[in-house]
């Protein structure tokens, strides 16, 4: 039986070869994980795509077929050297351009989506190439009609008002989840298509964006990320289940913190005594006297 460390040992040779892309479809086999592998892959796709002439449409078109199988089979992020999972906060300046073309042209909104916050959470303005993409997608959105690239270029563009009119006014699909999920009007179709196709994270990080921490909470909880669930839950000053998150999951700090919000004093005091926190032991207990004398 083959294992991991054998296609990692494969990739280098493929990659010594100049074979970037077999080097980088083994290494994404050999199941690698972390920031080194996601650089690696990134790195063997660019240099085949660099390596690509703008007439080998052949070349193209069979990338762009792999991408589509690899996105059915939820693999295109990987392809790209990204995560898994459609959401994740996606750097468009590491983004190979011709990548960037191949989604456009297969109009993968779903992942042009994913790189949108990047830019945005930033609080910068967007760089000379982030803003070309930028227009790049608003031109592929003006040429082909494709309605999804269109809200997704309004987005883009920072045009909210014309977003959620396009928005409004296009089905969903598991294919523009990742799009509709960011509309405000349109989220909660877009959460009910994640929790129905399994993809919690997904489901969690839409409600994220428009600040629904109680269901963000009751996600993160069901995909098993209690420490997630107790900070949307006490964002929500939903003390009770962050305090059954925190004890299911043994996170004591943060179940002390939840006993003291919800009045019991004694409890809290108790915890935060096994965990030798003086000072707040003596907070809590003053704040247990000033709530009797209160009372």
């Amino acid at each position: 039986m083959e294992k991991a460390g054998d296609f990692e040992d494969l990739a280098q040779c493929y990659a010594d070869m100049g074979r970037h892309l077999d080097a980088a479809r083994a290494l994404e086999r050999s199941g690698a994980d972390g920031p080194d592998t996601a650089t690696r892959l990134q790195d063997l796709l660019y240099r085949h795509l660099s390596a690509l002439l703008p007439a080998d449409e052949q070349a193209v078109r069979a990338l762009q077929r792999e991408a589509v199988l690899m996105e059915e089979q939820g693999k295109l992020i990987p392809a790209l050297a990204f995560d898994r999972i459609f959401g994740t906060l996606i750097d468009e300046d590491l983004l190979p351009l011709a990548a960037f073309d191949m989604l456009m042209a297969r109009r993968v909104v779903n992942v042009i989506m994913a790189m949108q916050p990047f830019h945005r959470q930033s609080r910068l303005p967007a760089s000379p190439r982030i803003s070309g993409l930028i227009n790049s997608l608003s031109r592929a959105a003006s040429d082909t009609g494709d309605p999804d690239l269109a809200t997704c270029a309004a987005f883009a563009a920072g045009n909210i008002e014309g977003f959620e009119r396009l928005a409004s006014g296009i089905d969903l699909t598991d294919a523009n989840a990742v799009l509709l999920a960011a509309s405000s009007a349109r989220c909660p179709e877009a959460v009910a298509l994640f929790m129905a196709l399994g993809r919690v994270g997904l489901a969690e990080m839409a409600c994220r964006r428009n600040s629904d921490c109680a269901r963000a909470g009751r996600y993160a909880e069901e995909r098993g990320d209690m420490r997630e669930a107790v900070r949307w839950f006490m964002d929500r000053r939903d003390y009770a289940s962050a305090l059954r998150c925190a004890l299911s999951s043994r996170i004591k700090r943060a179940a002390a913190r939840a006993y003291e919000h919800l009045g019991r004093f004694d409890e809290a005091i108790g915890m935060l005594t096994r965990l030798g926190k003086v000072r707040e032991v003596e907070r809590v207990r003053k704040k247990k006297e000033k709530s009797s004398c209160a009372g």
